[in-house]
């Protein structure tokens, strides 16, 4: 199962959808408890989403959740802008979630047009694949 959270009408093919406020697969509050089982999803991916949250507190709830849900070898795709994240920040939170981090642009997700105002990480669950 692949999440594609904070989509807006970005609704991805294959992919479970989630926002508030849009015709998805889901309207979930992400700031809470995720409603999905731990360990039962392969991808949880966000685009422009994570900028968002509210800085450190949101952020860690978002992230720490993404983290149980993913499976062993799942990862998470964050990137955002609007609380001002550079790259250091973003790569600081998501290990205090839990995660291992990689910073890549994964193309069969992200809008290239955004590759100028954002920023990419791959954060997997330790102990995962590469």
């Amino acid at each position: 199962m692949k999440l594609n959270v904070g989509c807006g009408a970005n609704v991805k093919p294959g992919w479970i959808s989630i926002d508030t406020g849009y015709d998805t697969t889901l309207q979930l509050e992400i700031r809470e408890r995720l409603a999905f089982d731990d360990g039962s999803v392969a991808m949880v991916y966000n685009q422009h989403l994570f900028e968002h949250l509210e800085y450190p507190l949101e952020a860690r709830i978002f992230l720490v959740e993404s983290l149980r849900v993913l499976s062993r070898s799942g990862s998470s795709a964050p990137n955002g802008h609007q609380y001002a994240y550079d790259l250091e920040t973003l790569t600081m939170v998501l290990p205090e979630a839990g995660f291992v981090v990689r910073r890549e642009l994964t193309p069969d997700l992200d809008s290239e047009y955004r590759r100028s105002a954002s920023l990419y990480a791959q954060a997997r669950k330790p102990g995962g694949r590469p």
